[in-house]
């Protein structure tokens, strides 16, 4: 049960799925008497996402990750 559990909610818990949840809040709430929050949502997302998506943040958050570890010499290949 536990498995199952973490997986769902790791799903649930990623950035990209926060923001996706993110604009999809905002854009239900764009259609209700909350459009003003909705819009600010919907914003706030669309931002999040072009700055986790199309910028390079990803690799600046990736690269002493890639610099700590070597990578391993693979199987038959002289050393």
């Amino acid at each position: 049960m536990f498995f199952y559990l973490a997986k769902v909610l790791w799903f649930l818990l990623q950035p990209s799925t926060l923001i996706a949840l993110l604009i999809a809040y905002g854009s239900t709430l764009i259609w209700t008497g909350w459009a003003r929050w909705g819009r600010r949502f919907v914003t706030f997302g669309a931002i999040l996402l072009l700055v986790a998506g199309l910028s390079l943040l990803a690799n600046a958050l990736i690269l002493p990750l890639e610099g700590r570890f070597s990578r391993p010499v693979p199987f038959g290949l002289p050393v």
